[in-house]
């Protein structure tokens, strides 16, 4: 009896050695698993993290759009794990136009490069009375790139700066679409008026502007009427119920009146 006692005894602490050992194997173990909110939450801010580093979609696994991908995962269309995506996208866009711009400053830099080559190719030329047909097929080449419009972007010629507004007014009225088309009214308004200050403030030009301001005051108007409509709706239901009410009411003080009691 008293080996048995002690078996057990042994049993007994070898089973809290293994607890001990392997947490994971605890009764209680599945419920210290954070809340799906708790988990999103914490998800969010290492997005936002990648994001204001620049890590939108490297390294693997430990970028903006990854992580942003875990929340609709776990919650698909959350908001807020949309915003980040859109953010990635027009960040991406804001490196784009950097880079274009350095193009272009580079572009402007080969230019001058190439014109002085050809400018001390021509003086020899013409020093030593020499044949400029080998300057001839780059000066069509220089003139043609020069004469090339540049794309019609709105900004064209503006300094660097300037372009970068401009860009960042596209992005508000692209989120003013955005907004727009997933019936968010409100939130349409305000990035159209964030557009709107930025062109007024820095003298930027954007043909998009007054279009994208008569839609959001098409959907304003139409959502008010929709407002209006279903107030008025909902005061005709309740006059439908009160006189109903009233009819009921009226029927049974009738009834009252005209009830003779049976006689037993």
């Amino acid at each position: 009896m008293t080996m048995m006692s002690t078996n057990v005894r042994r049993g007994m602490l070898a089973g809290v050695f293994v607890l001990a050992a392997y947490p994971g194997l605890s009764p209680g173990a599945e419920q210290k698993r954070p809340a799906p909110s708790t988990r999103i939450a914490a998800i969010l801010v290492q997005a936002e993290r990648a994001l204001a580093e620049d890590r939108l979609t490297l390294p693997s696994g430990h970028n903006a759009v990854s992580y942003a991908q875990e929340v609709l995962d776990l919650a698909p269309g959350h908001p807020a794990a949309q915003g980040i995506l859109r953010a990635v996208v027009t960040r991406y866009g804001l490196i784009a136009g950097a880079a274009v711009d350095r193009a272009e400053a580079l572009r402007r830099q080969e230019l001058a490069r190439a014109r002085a080559y050809r400018s001390r190719g021509e003086g020899v030329a013409h020093r030593f009375n020499l044949s400029t047909v080998p300057l001839s097929a780059v000066a069509e080449r220089m003139d043609g790139v020069e004469a090339r419009p540049r794309e019609a972007s709105g900004v064209a010629g503006q300094p660097p700066g300037h372009r970068v507004l401009a860009r960042l007014v596209g992005k508000y009225l692209y989120e003013s679409e955005v907004a727009l088309e997933d019936g968010r009214v409100q939130d349409a308004r305000r990035y159209w008026e964030v557009a709107a200050q930025i062109a007024r403030d820095h003298r930027v030009s954007n043909p998009g502007l007054d279009g994208i301001e008569r839609r959001v005051a098409a959907a304003e108007q139409e959502r008010d009427e929709r407002r209006v409509a279903a107030a008025e709706q909902e005061r005709d239901e309740s006059r439908v119920g009160a006189r109903e009410a009233a009819r009921v009411s009226a029927q049974g003080r009738l009834l009252k009146a005209v009830f003779i009691p049976p006689s037993f």
